[in-house]
């Protein structure tokens, strides 16, 4: 029976920080394009309860994008601990 030390499997961890990054890339595509095709409707929807929206929209879109550095930073750190042994 082989241990491996208490570590993860490399190629098991290698593809779980793969999916951290895809995950936070494709959040990241879809805030974009959620708030473009909220710009999208400034054409048939101009008056204050789309301002309201788009504000909310704005805000929900930023933060969706902003939190996704934590999401990095954990692959990071996964990386750097399971597979570089930093």
């Amino acid at each position: 029976m082989s241990l491996n030390s208490g570590k993860a499997n490399k190629q098991v961890v290698k593809n779980l920080v793969d999916d951290i990054r895809y995950f936070a890339d494709i959040v990241k595509e879809e805030a974009t394009k959620m708030m473009n095709e909220t710009l999208q409707l400034n054409g048939s929807w101009n008056d204050t309860q789309y301002r309201n929206f788009e504000s909310f929209m704005s805000d929900l879109t930023e933060n969706l994008v902003k939190d996704t550095a934590v999401l990095y930073d954990c692959a990071d750190k996964i990386e750097e601990r399971e597979l570089k042994g930093i």
